[in-house]
């Protein structure tokens, strides 16, 4: 398939503000868990709780 050369792909941010919402909670629910537990993305998950981690596939899904 051919790319078309004058468009741009869509960050997530951009994204969200045209679908109206999507994946930004879940993203911004996690930047709250990692300044909680003061760690970064990739290790954030053994230092959720349970309800943390359901909350945060709610999000995503929503």
């Amino acid at each position: 398939m051919e790319k078309n050369k004058n468009m741009m792909a869509l960050d997530d941010d951009a994204l969200n503000m045209i679908t109206g919402g999507g994946t930004a909670e879940a993203e911004a629910y996690l930047e709250e868990l990692m300044q909680k537990y003061g760690c970064e993305r990739y290790n954030l998950y053994p230092n959720m709780t349970k309800e943390e981690y359901e909350k945060y596939v709610k999000l995503y899904n929503s």
